[in-house]
């Protein structure tokens, strides 16, 4: 497996439960459990969060990343998620999707962080859940603003390990680098949401297709899973980018980081401990306090 290049950036990142099972089904208790787990999440890495969907099997985030640390943000998110979510349905196995991890994809022009804002935002319609977006009943975020966020009492102690998670915090959300005015960014958002749901929209009804609406999704059993077989050893891309000369030379970067990493490695395994690793370096920086080279 290559090696994950991790630099400030903004990301849309992607994860699915155990056997695409509905474990994250919403209701009152999982809302805002997840709104918790969340808050804590970015409080301990510093992500920047701008949109926030959460079906009943998956999620999708878009985040920037300012200080490099959009790993730390999920790995808080992933274990608390299922460590909490698990107590509540009273299980013990695995929570999320063992052969798959979180799914990283850069995002490199405003145009792209917009296209998967509004793939995220529409997605509970892709799925023929519910006809719009706004009529999802799980978690469905993206007017910047604080977030109340409360302590689910189920999992979480009044005084846990340390006593370092709050009873009440908050989730924020930021404007997203869409190329407009801050102050316009919810509307661009809504309005390009809006129109992929009704293209949506218009292909179902075209097809002769029905929604299966918010009460029918609150009341399925969390170890269903969709009857659509899941997509099997495809791509799997770590950019997005419209632009395709832009996209043809970030790529090339990152082949070349992946090359100078995997060099560096064998020097550095091979004894040569004072060997600079390439910027964008993660899990051994973190690890082993490799050096790395600056941005």
């Amino acid at each position: 497996m290559n090696p994950r290049k991790i630099i400030a950036g903004t990301y849309l990142l992607t994860r699915r439960t155990t056997q695409r099972q509905f474990l994250l089904r919403p209701s009152k208790e999982v809302n805002a459990c997840i709104r918790y787990c969340l808050a804590v999440a970015q409080a301990r890495s510093g992500v920047r969060v701008h949109c926030v969907v959460f079906l009943s099997n998956h999620y999708h985030i878009v985040v920037t990343d300012v200080l490099g640390k959009v790993p730390e943000f999920t790995e808080e998110l992933n274990k608390l998620l299922a460590r909490a979510l698990n107590c509540h349905h009273g299980r013990w196995e695995n929570f999320w999707a063992s052969s798959v991890q979180t799914n990283q994809v850069e995002l490199v022009d405003a145009q792209d962080v917009l296209d998967k804002l509004t793939y995220s935002l529409a997605n509970p319609t892709e799925a023929l859940l519910v006809s719009h977006g706004k009529d999802w009943p799980g978690v469905r975020l993206y007017r910047k603003g604080d977030y109340k966020a409360k302590k689910p009492k189920f999992f979480f102690r009044t005084e846990d390990a340390g006593g370092k998670l709050p009873d009440t915090t908050k989730l924020v959300l930021t404007p997203p680098p869409i190329g407009v005015q801050a102050k316009l960014c919810d509307d661009v958002v809504k309005h390009a949401a809006s129109a992929r749901e009704k293209v949506i929209r218009d292909r179902a009804h075209a097809a002769g297709k029905t929604f299966l609406e918010a009460s029918k999704v609150k009341r399925q059993g969390i170890y269903s899973a969709p009857r659509k077989p899941a997509q099997k050893r495809g791509l799997s891309p770590r950019v997005a980018c419209r632009d395709k000369w832009h996209r043809i030379e970030v790529l090339r970067r990152l082949s070349d980081f992946i090359s100078d990493y995997k060099e560096k490695r064998l020097r550095y395994v091979a004894g040569e401990t004072d060997v600079v690793f390439p910027a964008g370096t993660y899990k051994m920086s973190r690890e082993l306090g490799v050096c790395c080279e600056q941005l």
